[in-house]
């Protein structure tokens, strides 16, 4: 089935605007997304809702495009602020994981410092994880048997089995280890990736070294800022690089990655947080959604 969705997607490398500049080496997240979405369709999925737990109010535009995608498939969004204690947090995502109302749960993220996450990762089944956010799903990427991954993982999955043949092997820099580079960095090393796992406990050397042997890089901390700048930068990355950011933050209502610009215009490949990665994550999460009732037909099942 995977063969089938990817074989499809038209000028997979097209030049794409971010920030007002054009970088012609991008991914083209548009192409990828529309035969995710068409093969969603294609199955007819009912009429479903899914509930957001909604906490996070710089987001506006991600939201918009979250909500507008997940229409494709049929699929609605029922929004529940999460002002409210904790512990009637719990009761209520327990009551909601247990309805046959809702086909799937989301929590946006970022959420706020106190928010319950442990007690939420215990709640959700996994079936209606469709974020691949509860333990058991992160847990299960190792054997292969989650019943979903969190959508950028499976997004970062999907241009790997896209572009190359195996990536058993390669020298490929992973960045992060929070709810995306964990599950990633399982997966990566499941598959045989020559990996290094930089975090921010290591050295700047040592991460210099690592980014400037490596044939890929993946980027998931999102920890760029104004004073700080950004993880990556073009001195220290080959151009033969095919570089995956993922590593998205919300300021002022604008999105920033984790990789400075000028990267893109360098490597090989670049795959840029917007109008690439975040394009086949919106369309990775409407499908988990329209296959709900069809676990054969997820995409999971096919990368992991």
């Amino acid at each position: 089935m995977l063969e089938e969705i990817i074989v499809n997607v038209k000028f997979p490398i097209f030049p794409i605007k971010y920030n007002k500049l054009i970088f012609p080496n991008a991914i083209n997240g548009t192409a990828f997304a529309r035969v995710i979405l068409d093969h969603a369709r294609s199955l007819n999925p009912e009429y479903s809702r899914v509930m957001v737990i909604v906490n996070n109010s710089n987001i506006k535009s991600y939201r918009n495009s979250r909500e507008k995608t997940i229409r494709q498939v049929n699929a609605k969004e029922l929004w529940y602020s999460c002002n409210f204690p904790n512990k009637s947090l719990e009761s209520f995502v327990k009551h909601w994981d247990e309805s046959n109302e809702v086909s799937g749960i989301l929590i946006e993220q970022p959420t706020k410092a106190d928010f319950p996450w442990p007690e939420i990762k215990k709640t959700i089944s996994p079936d209606k994880d469709v974020e691949g956010i509860t333990y058991y799903n992160q847990a299960s990427i190792i054997n292969g048997d989650c019943k979903y991954t969190h959508p950028t993982v499976e997004s970062v999955m999907l241009l790997l089995h896209f572009f190359y043949e195996s990536i058993e092997g390669l020298k490929l820099v992973l960045i992060g280890r929070g709810s995306v580079g964990l599950p990633l960095g399982q997966y990566l090393i499941r598959k045989g990736a020559s990996l290094d796992w930089i975090n921010s406990k290591t050295s700047f050397e040592e991460k210099e070294q690592a980014c400037r042997q490596a044939e890929i890089i993946i980027s998931c901390a999102g920890a760029y800022t104004f004073e700080k700048g950004y993880i990556l930068t073009p001195d220290i990355v080959s151009e033969k690089a095919f570089v995956i950011d993922v590593g998205t933050k919300f300021i002022d209502g604008k999105v920033y990655g984790d990789i400075h610009p000028e990267v893109y215009n360098k490597v090989q490949i670049a795959a840029l947080p917007k109008n690439g990665i975040g394009k086949i994550t919106l369309a990775i999460l409407a499908h988990h959604i329209a296959t709900y009732k069809f676990p054969e037909n997820r995409i999971t099942s096919f990368l992991i």
